[in-house]
């Protein structure tokens, strides 16, 4: 869409963990997705629930005139 490189996807970190989990290629638990953002853990259940934690930072801050965005 133009707007650069995503340094960092919580629905890519959790598709991936899920991924990995369903495959066979990890065990059910806790999994370290790293980006060029940071990490985020993905707590990969049994039957592939999935719970993300990690560090959460603001990148930039947005006036705008339109008054459906206020």
């Amino acid at each position: 869409r133009g707007a650069g490189e995503t340094l960092a996807s919580g629905s890519s970190a959790c598709a991936a963990a899920a991924v990995a989990v369903a495959t066979g290629a990890l065990t059910p638990g806790e999994v370290a997705v790293q980006m060029a953002g940071g990490t985020l853990h993905v707590e990969v259940a049994p039957d592939l629930a999935l719970r993300q934690t990690g560090p959460v930072a603001p990148i930039a801050r947005i006036t705008t005139l339109d008054p459906h965005f206020s």
